[in-house]
C-alpha cells in the first residue's frame, strides 16, 4: 500500500507542470455571414503560455490573411500569475459559399473550427464599394487601339488601396496606362459615390482572342467616423472586390494586299509650304516641314514620310521627330518630318504629290490622305557671296598724275623780300621733274613688284577655305567654297559644289557630302574640317600637260600626308 501511494505521489508531481502549461485557446469572429468580397475579423484568444505560435497554414485554402496584430497582458493576484494574449487576424473570403475557418494551433493546443457563411456578392445590394471594367471595344483589329477604363465607386473614405493591373492571360498585346487617374462624382440607383477612374491602352499584336485578366481592389472603408470604434464596432472596414476576365476578339488586317497597316481613327497630314510657299535661291537651302498626326496610334507606329526628289532639287532629310499626346479618347501620335531642299535651277519648280493609305476603324474601310503637288519659285542666284572674298594685300601703284604739283598760270617778277621763297619754289620744281622722269623709266623696264592677279585673288579665297575648315565652322566654310569656286572655274551659279565634285576624287567627293549632311541634316553633331583640307590640299591642278603625275593644286601651300 505505501508503495502504490508513491508511485502515484511521483506521478502527479510529474505531470502537475504539463497540466499547469497547458493552454486555452478560443476563436471568435465579429460576423458569421458576410458576402465575397468583405472581411471577417478573427479573434484568437489565448490563457496560459503556449509552447509555440500559432501556424496559420490552414488557413491558405479559403481564406487570405490582409492583416495581423497581437496583444499580450499579465495579472498577479493573491500572489498568482496568469497571462493571457489575443491575436486579431482580418481575412478574406476567396470564394463564396459555407467556408470554416479551420482550428488554428499554438503547438499542441488548437482553436475550434468557425463556420462563416459567404454569400454571393452579385446579391448583394447598395454596396459601399463598386469595382466596375468596360473596354471601349470587344472586337478590334490588330494594332487597332482599345481603351480599357476602371472605375472605383465607394461611400465613405477609401484608405489603403491597392488595384492591381491588367495582365495578358491569352494573346499577345502591348498594355500601358493612359494618363493620370480621374476623380468624379456619380449617382448608382439614388446613392451617391465617388469615383476614381484609371484608363490603360490596349494594342493588340496578333490576331485571335485576347484574355485580359481580372482586376481585384483590396482597401479600407469608413463608412460611418463618428461610431465610436471598438474590435466589434469598428466603422473601418476591410474590403476587396474582383473582376472578371475580359476577352477581345482581335481581327487580322483586312484587305491590307502589301499596304502599310495604320488603323486609326483620323489621319491627317499638313505641309508648311501648302499655304505660303516660299521664294527660293538657287544653291541656298530652305526647310520645309511636313506633319503626319494619327488619332489611336502611338508615334511609334507611324511611318517616316519619304517624297521623291525631282530634278533640279538636292534633299536633305533629317530624323523625324516623334511625340505623344493624350486625349480623352486615347493616345494621339504626332511625326514631324523635315527636309532641307537645295534648288540647283532657276524657274518654277513642282514639287510631286504624296498619297499614303490608311485604315479607319470607325467606318471600317481604307481611305487616303493626299498631299496636293506644290510649285515654288527659284530666283537665279547672286553672283556675290558676302564675307568670303578675300581682300587684295598688294595696293596699286600711285600715278603721279593725281599728286602732280600747281603750276601757276602766269609768271610774274619775283619781288626782292620773296627771293628766299622763289629760290625754294624752283627747287621744288626741280625735283618733282626728277621724279618723273625716273617714274617713266621704270615703267618701260621690267617690273620685279608683285601684282594683285586673278591667281592671286584665288590662293587668297583657297586660304580662306583652309581657314574656315580649321575653325570647323561649316557654314562659313561653304560660302568660302563657293566663292573660291567660281574664281577658279566660272561655273554656272548654283552648282558650284558639284563643279568641284567633277574636277575633284572619290575622297572630296565624301568631304563634301559630310558637309552637307552637318548642314542640312544632323545639326547635333559639331562638323570637322579636317579631312575636307586633307581633300584641298591634295586635290590636282588642271591637267595641261601630257605627263601621268599632275603637280598640286598650289605647290607653295604644305600638301597633306597621305596614311598610307
Amino acid at each position: 500500500m505505501v508503495r502504490q501511494a508513491l508511485w502515484r505521489a511521483i506521478l502527479l508531481t510529474c505531470g502537475l507542470p504539463a497540466l499547469l502549461s497547458a493552454a486555452q485557446i478560443d476563436a471568435v469572429v465579429d460576423r458569421t455571414r458576410i458576402a465575397d468580397g468583405e472581411s471577417v475579423r478573427l479573434e484568437l484568444r489565448v490563457n496560459g503560455s503556449p509552447d509555440e505560435d500559432v501556424d496559420l497554414t490552414p488557413l491558405a485554402t479559403d481564406w487570405d490573411v490582409l492583416n495581423r496584430s497581437q496583444s499580450s497582458q499579465m495579472q498577479i493576484i493573491n500572489g498568482s500569475i496568469s497571462r493571457s494574449q489575443s491575436q486579431t487576424l482580418t481575412l478574406m473570403p476567396r470564394r463564396s459559399g459555407q467556408l470554416v475557418i479551420p482550428s488554428l494551433c499554438f503547438g499542441p493546443d488548437c482553436s475550434p473550427p468557425v463556420s462563416v457563411t459567404v454569400s454571393d456578392a452579385a446579391a448583394t445590394t447598395d454596396s459601399p464599394l463598386l469595382l466596375e471594367v468596360s473596354p471601349s471595344a470587344q472586337t478590334a483589329y490588330v494594332d487597332q487601339q482599345v481603351v480599357l477604363s476602371v472605375r472605383i465607386l465607394h461611400r465613405g473614405d477609401l484608405m489603403q488601396a491597392s488595384l492591381s493591373e491588367p495582365t495578358i492571360e491569352n494573346g499577345t498585346a502591348e498594355v500601358r496606362q493612359l494618363g493620370e487617374d480621374r476623380r468624379f462624382e456619380t449617382r448608382r440607383d439614388g446613392t451617391l459615390y465617388q469615383g476614381i477612374e484609371r484608363r490603360y491602352l490596349i494594342y493588340p499584336r496578333q490576331a485571335g482572342p485576347l484574355t485580359l485578366s481580372g482586376l481585384q481592389l483590396d482597401g479600407q472603408l469608413e463608412s460611418n467616423p463618428s461610431q465610436v470604434r471598438s474590435l466589434f464596432s469598428s466603422s473601418i472596414r476591410q474590403l476587396r472586390r474582383r473582376t472578371e476576365a475580359i476577352t477581345i476578339d482581335v481581327l487580322p488586317p483586312q484587305n491590307a494586299q502589301g499596304r502599310l497597316w495604320l488603323p486609326a481613327q483620323q489621319l491627317a497630314l499638313t505641309d508648311d509650304w501648302q499655304t505660303d510657299p516660299p521664294t527660293l535661291r538657287v544653291g541656298e537651302p530652305a526647310t520645309r516641314t511636313l506633319t503626319l498626326t494619327a488619332e489611336g496610334l502611338p508615334a511609334a507606329s507611324l511611318p517616316t514620310l519619304t517624297l521623291p526628289t525631282p530634278d533640279g532639287w538636292k534633299s536633305y532629310p533629317d530624323q523625324p521627330a516623334r511625340e505623344n499626346r493624350e486625349s480623352q479618347t486615347g493616345l494621339i501620335g504626332m511625326l514631324q518630318q523635315k527636309l532641307a531642299l537645295v534648288p540647283m535651277q532657276a524657274g518654277p519648280i513642282t514639287l510631286p504629290a504624296l498619297t499614303l493609305d490608311w485604315f479607319n476603324v470607325t467606318s471600317n474601310q481604307w481611305e487616303q490622305i493626299h498631299l496636293p503637288a506644290v510649285t515654288v519659285e527659284v530666283e537665279a542666284a547672286s553672283s556675290e557671296i558676302g564675307s568670303v572674298e578675300p581682300e587684295s594685300s598688294v595696293a596699286p601703284p600711285v600715278s603721279p598724275a593725281t599728286v602732280a604739283p600747281n603750276r601757276p598760270t602766269k609768271k610774274e617778277a619775283p619781288a626782292p623780300g620773296n627771293r628766299f621763297w622763289f629760290l625754294i619754289s624752283i627747287g621744288l620744281a626741280l625735283g618733282w621733274a626728277l621724279t618723273g622722269l625716273l617714274w617713266w623709266r621704270s615703267s618701260r623696264a621690267p617690273s620685279n613688284v608683285p601684282s594683285n592677279t586673278p591667281q592671286d585673288a584665288e590662293k587668297d579665297a583657297f586660304r580662306s577655305v583652309l581657314d574656315a575648315a580649321k575653325r570647323h565652322d561649316a557654314e562659313v566654310t561653304r560660302r568660302a567654297l563657293i566663292s573660291w569656286i567660281r574664281l577658279r572655274w566660272t561655273p554656272h551659279p548654283g552648282t558650284e559644289l558639284d563643279t568641284l565634285t567633277h574636277h575633284g576624287n572619290p575622297a572630296l567627293k565624301a568631304s563634301l557630302d559630310t558637309l552637307n549632311h552637318a548642314l542640312y541634316k544632323n545639326k547635333t553633331t559639331r562638323w570637322q574640317g579636317t579631312t575636307l583640307i586633307a581633300a584641298l590640299k591634295n586635290l590636282p591642278a588642271p591637267d595641261t600637260s601630257k605627263t601621268t603625275a599632275l603637280p598640286p593644286l598650289y605647290p607653295d601651300l604644305p600638301r597633306e600626308k597621305s596614311d598610307h
